[in-house]
């Protein structure tokens, strides 16, 4: 099996100080970092630059038998290459021309002989700092076009919400880091959905592995975390792989990480920064590629803020964060969803259905969804199952399911006669017919979020009304 490299591009270390060279290789390696190349001049760095992307470089300044020293190199890698972190490494004399060199743009500066713990810590700073500059020149690139690089990976998700789509191509920025994300949203928005299209933009080689904390003891947690040796745990005969070594190279996804214990907290916290874990019963730690993915229903940063989280687990984790909207906040996706889950449901049960009739979408549009998109895709399929007989699913169905769960006793009424008179009578003064309508029409848009289809079905218009309105 070859041996899994980090990061994903090299890290370049520019010197022609041999031994300097290895023992700064043999403390990167110790440290899981194994994907390094070497010059020991400088005349053929920005030729290796052209044929090989990097991560970041440490560059020597002193350099007596080359034409060029590495002050004299930096200036042309920058500019050719602005978006990687140069690390400088200089003898105690040199000082001077380190700091000089910060002022041009260099990330950071070591001093020989370089102390190890200095060395691992800027160089991982160094790397996020890396991969948070080309997530930003990425996501400016793909909001300038407004194209998806990846359309296919978001088939599952249905949705013409401008809120969604910039989620959608923020996922295609940041799905190639290595750096954790976290997705919070409420119940049934479609979390594990984001989550699976991260995994599908990253290209990455290894399987989405998922994951639920919710419900563990510390002890299952780390076992099904972490795996175990022989004789780990209890009644344990074989050694047992974790998801972490299974999701290696590819996507680990923790579901409901609000519900860890604050041992398991720590756990995971070192899990992600030192990107190594420890099998029960090992003292042999294994490392892993994997990207960590987490999701909560939960509002982390309130349980920060109440002392019920840690706070340096929470920061760690939303490096990225995804906000999912709920369904309540994206109605005009409800005709698409309408649709969607009805035929889904339809060739499931080999029966056939029109598309849903005004009355459904009207009254769906006026339901909260607790369980947003999995409550509305359960209610289609009880629907659909219940239907014995035609091709038209029946809108009492979902009236009487509106009524009856609607959130905080709200029960939706349609509107009769007798309010109509009601309401007239009231009136000191009667309203201009047109006031009366444009009036309508603005309460009808604003209950429906702006989805013109949802505003005339309330009040029994034509969408071409509406237009109309908007167009005055």
């Amino acid at each position: 099996m070859s041996k899994d490299l980090y990061p994903s591009l090299p890290i370049y270390i520019i010197d022609d100080d041999a031994v300097s060279r290895e023992a700064h290789q043999g403390i990167l390696e110790q440290r899981g970092m194994n994907h390094i190349m070497f010059s020991d001049n400088t005349d053929e760095v920005l030729s290796k630059l052209e044929n090989q992307k990097v991560s970041l470089i440490l560059l020597d300044l002193m350099f007596p038998d080359c034409e060029k020293n590495g002050e004299d190199l930096l200036p042309d890698i920058l500019q050719r290459y602005p978006d990687v972190p140069v690390i400088i490494i200089t003898e105690n004399d040199a000082v001077e021309t380190a700091v000089q060199c910060m002022k041009s743009n260099a990330y950071d500066y070591l001093v020989k002989p370089v102390n190890s713990e200095r060395l691992v810590t800027t160089v991982e700073l160094a790397l996020e700092f890396g991969d948070i500059s080309n997530e930003n020149l990425t996501l400016q690139k793909q909001l300038l076009s407004g194209q998806l690089q990846h359309p296919e990976a978001f088939s599952g998700i249905v949705s013409s919400n401008n809120e969604m789509l910039s989620i959608f191509r923020y996922v295609e920025a940041t799905s190639t880091s290595n750096q954790p994300l976290l997705i919070s949203g409420e119940t049934g928005v479609g979390k594990e959905l984001i989550a699976t299209a991260v995994h599908k933009c990253s290209n990455r080689k290894g399987e989405f592995i998922s994951f639920s904390a919710a419900g563990l003891d510390d002890e299952t947690f780390c076992d099904r975390l972490f795996g175990h040796v022989r004789g780990g745990i209890e009644g344990a005969t074989e050694d047992q792989m974790g998801i972490a070594q299974k999701a290696n190279e590819g996507t680990l996804f923790l579901d409901e990480i609000a519900e860890l214990s604050y041992e398991n907290q720590k756990r995971l916290l070192q899990f992600i920064q030192e990107r190594e874990y420890y099998p029960l019963g090992s003292t042999k730690p294994k490392r892993t590629s994997a990207k960590v993915v987490a999701a909560t229903n939960k509002d982390l940063k309130n349980m920060v803020d109440q002392g019920q989280y840690r706070a340096d687990l929470y920061y760690r984790l939303s490096t990225h964060h995804i906000s999912i909207p709920p369904l309540r906040d994206r109605m005009e996706d409800l005709q698409l969803l309408l649709d969607y889950f009805i035929d889904m449901a339809a060739k499931d049960m080999n029966k056939r259905f029109r598309v849903p009739s005004k009355k459904i979408l009207a009254c769906l549009s006026e339901y909260e969804f607790p369980g947003n998109i999995r409550e509305l895709r359960a209610m289609i399929n009880d629907a659909v199952v219940s239907q014995k007989r035609g091709d038209w699913l029946d809108t009492k169905f979902f009236e009487k399911y509106v009524n009856k769960n609607q959130p905080n006793g709200v029960q939706i009424r349609k509107f009769q006669s007798s309010d109509s008179a009601a309401f007239v009578s009231a009136l000191h003064r009667l309203p201009l017919m047109r006031t009366l309508q444009d009036t309508l029409i603005e309460e009808a848009l604003k209950r429906s979020n702006g989805n013109q289809t949802i505003a005339a079905n309330m009040i029994g218009v034509c969408r071409q009304t509406i237009i109309r309105f908007l167009k005055k």
